[in-house]
C-alpha cells in the first residue's frame, strides 16, 4: 500500500494513496536501527535493514507479528521525498467457501474469519470482514499468443486480486 508519510519529531502521520490515514508515534533507540511505531493497531518494533545516509527514518524497516495465530512479515520502506509503501506478506492455508453474498475462510491452524461479499461488476468485488471493507479488482482472462483465451481461466475464476481499491 503506497502513500506519503511526515514526521513531526516523535509523531508520524501516514495518508495511503487510497484515502486512510493512520497517525501515531515513532521513538528510535539503540542505534537508530530499531523503532518503537504506536498507532491504531498497537504498538510494535520494527528493525531497519538499512537507512539512507542523513535521512533518520529513511530506509527499509520490517518486523514480524503473529496475529491470530497467524505469522505475517511487514515490509515499511520509506523515501527521502516522504513516500512509504507498506507491503505485508503470510502463508496460510485453509478452505474458502462463498454462498449467498457471505464468505467463510477456515484456517488450517484453526482460526475461522467470516463476512460478506458484493459484485460490482464483471471484475470487481466488495469483501467485508474483521479487518474492514475492500473492494479487489480480479485479473482479466489471460490469452495465448493467438488471442484466445488460456482453459484455466474459462474453467476456473481466480480471486487473486491484481490491485486494490
Amino acid at each position: 500500500m503506497p502513500g506519503r508519510i511526515r514526521f513531526v519529531l516523535t509523531s508520524y502521520r501516514m495518508t495511503s494513496d487510497y484515502g486512510p490515514q493512520a497517525e501515531g508515534s515513532f521513538s528510535l533507540f539503540g542505534t537508530e536501527q530499531s523503532a518503537e511505531v504506536s498507532g491504531p493497531l498497537g504498538t510494535a518494533t520494527w528493525s531497519c535493514e538499512r537507512v539512507a545516509p542523513g535521512h533518520t527514518y529513511v530506509g527499509v524497516w520490517s518486523m514480524t507479528a503473529t496475529i491470530q495465530q497467524v505469522p505475517w512479515s511487514l515490509q515499511w520502506t520509506i523515501d527521502p521525498n516522504e513516500r512509504y509503501r507498506l507491503t505485508s506478506r503470510t502463508t496460510d492455508s485453509g478452505t474458502f467457501s462463498v454462498k449467498d453474498g457471505t464468505w467463510v475462510m477456515h484456517s488450517a491452524r484453526g482460526v475461522p474469519q467470516n463476512g460478506t461479499f458484493t459484485r460490482l461488476d464483471d471484475r470487481t468485488v466488495t469483501m467485508a470482514g474483521p479487518l474492514g471493507t475492500r473492494s479487489v479488482r480480479l485479473p482479466g482472462p489471460s490469452r495465448d499468443s493467438l488471442g484466445r483465451r488460456r482453459h484455466s481461466d474459462v474453467c476456473c475464476k481466480t480471486l487473486r486480486p491484481t490491485s486494490v481499491m
